[in-house]
């Protein structure tokens, strides 16, 4: 019998294959020259891959290919340098990689080593020459790109949350002197102007609130989408990426300390002048003519006078007093005090001098003049501010003048710091919640808010906290002040560290 050897198939002419046989078998025209009967799917271009088998050694059943969900974010194909290649077998081919990418090069057809034979697949992986590395302006590029999405978010956040609270604060406070506009018959435009001046206010009051919502929320929709995976994925850190939103939080601080010193306090005085004009009217009346009260004047004088008349510039039953530090020096005591030709003529009273070891000087007068006394009628007749709507530079001359007329000024004091502490609480809470929103991954947007809420109480608790003990002379009043921020500022300080070496 003439034994029979396989031809092997001429260049263009199709190739032969085996008969089929086995279960789950490629049909005849689905046949690949060169491989086993009992192989199901592609192998991917690896040589002598056979499907799974049993004991028995029988061929399985063919595997159905899995199609593989893919879960990326548009972020991550533009951090990441290579996107997600992965493909099942039989699919299209994966493209060209990049000439630095040792060993993941397609296998060539047909290749031979030197010597004749033909390469294996490990012969086929071989290095190829190295690419000069990317310039470093893609890297600058991928991270102004990764600026520019953290800091839209967050600002979209931020501007979303101070307009809530700017109108709940404005609808909550209309409905409440609604009946004042009406019974005084208040115009429209007047109520307009009226909280449109206190608008500075408002937000320098909800300015730490709408930061710490913002970080929760812009932040942690970040951290729950695994997009601060790709950044590290990228190569970039978590302190680079929350780096602009520091920045900004501290921008933030020096408006409002800015817009603190500036245009609150002049805001303040226009709301004032709208409420003496329309919602309380009788106020601005009873401003000409005053009784029973006190002023504290430059050169640490302190007048107490029974009634003023601003219009005919005359005080009645008065006591000037001028102190240095806490002695007394001089007092005048006068039945009536006229203003005339810019100076206070004082009569019918008695001028007294006071040395270090009691009385010195005592002499009744008639009428005598104070040229000294600098204050005039519209001055003593002003209500004084509230120390909350004074400047850093107002509040400082009026502990000045408290402190040159022996005064107790412990008080003042603290709220002076506070105007330079409270401004820097924007940044704190931004470097307390970033790192915290980017820890925490789990919850949604109920969770985040109620988290920012329970944050900002207990800031303001400490805040009060602080004030309390320096007005208590617990604390000293710079202390007082800075106590609750040099809290949160370590805190702060912790959670970064905790999330750098994540």
């Amino acid at each position: 019998m003439e034994e029979r050897r396989a031809r092997r198939p001429e260049r263009g002419e199709p190739p032969r294959f085996p008969p089929e046989h086995g279960r789950g078998a490629r049909e005849a025209d689905q046949q690949v020259p060169g491989r086993d009967p009992q192989e199901v799917r592609s192998a991917g271009r690896l040589r002598r891959v056979r499907p799974p088998r049993g004991a028995a050694r029988r061929e399985g059943a063919a595997r159905r290919p899995r199609g593989r969900r893919r879960l990326q974010h548009p972020l991550l194909r533009r951090l990441l340098r290579l996107p997600d290649r992965g493909g099942e077998a039989g699919g299209p081919g994966i493209p060209p990689p990049s000439p630095r990418d040792v060993g993941g090069q397609r296998p060539s057809r047909g290749a031979r080593h030197p010597s004749g034979r033909r390469l294996e697949p490990r012969d086929e992986l071989l290095p190829v020459a190295a690419a000069p590395l990317p310039p470093p302006s893609r890297s600058a590029n991928v991270k102004r790109i990764l600026d520019r999405y953290v800091l839209g978010r967050f600002l979209a956040a931020l501007a979303t949350a101070l307009v809530a609270f700017l109108a709940i604060f404005i609808v909550l406070d209309l409905f409440e002197k609604l009946d004042d506009f009406i019974d005084q018959g208040v115009p429209l435009a007047a109520v307009g102007a009226y909280y449109a001046f206190r608008v500075p206010e408002i937000l320098l009051l909800m300015l730490p609130i709408g930061m710490m919502l913002a970080c929760i929320f812009s932040l942690g929709s970040h951290a729950r989408n695994n997009e601060f995976l790709a950044t590290l994925a990228a190569g970039i850190s978590m302190r680079r990426t929350l780096l602009p939103v520091l920045v900004v939080g501290l921008l933030v601080s020096g408006a409002a300390l800015l817009v603190g010193e500036t245009v609150a306090p002049r805001a303040a005085e226009k709301v004032n002048a709208i409420q003496d004009e329309w919602i309380k009217p009788g106020r601005q009346r009873s401003m000409r003519v005053r009784t029973n009260l006190s002023y504290l004047g430059d050169g640490g004088r302190l007048f107490r006078i029974g009634r003023l008349d601003v219009e005919k510039g005359r005080m009645e039953e008065v006591v000037a007093q001028r102190l240095e530090g806490n002695a007394l020096v001089e007092r005048i005591d006068a039945r009536e005090a006229v203003w005339e030709n810019g100076v206070w003529v004082f009569r019918d009273g008695y001028f007294r001098r006071f040395a270090g070891d009691g009385l010195s000087e005592a002499v009744a007068f008639q009428e005598r003049a104070e040229p000294e006394i600098v204050e005039t009628p519209a001055d003593l007749a002003k209500i004084p501010k509230n120390q909350r709507q004074m400047s850093y530079r107002e509040l400082s001359a009026y502990v000045a003048k408290a402190k040159a007329s022996g005064g107790e000024v412990r008080k003042e004091e603290v709220d002076l710091h506070m105007k330079i502490a409270f401004p820097f609480t924007s940044f704190l809470v931004v470097l307390l919640g970033s790192p915290l929103a980017a820890l925490l991954r789990r919850g949604g947007n109920a969770l985040g808010f109620s988290l920012a809420l329970v944050i900002c109480f207990v800031y303001y608790l400490a805040i009060r906290v602080g004030q309390s003990l320096g007005y208590n002379a617990v604390l000293a009043p710079l202390h007082a002040a800075w106590i609750a921020n040099a809290v949160f500022l370590a805190l702060g300080a912790l959670l970064f560290r905790r999330l750098a070496r994540r």
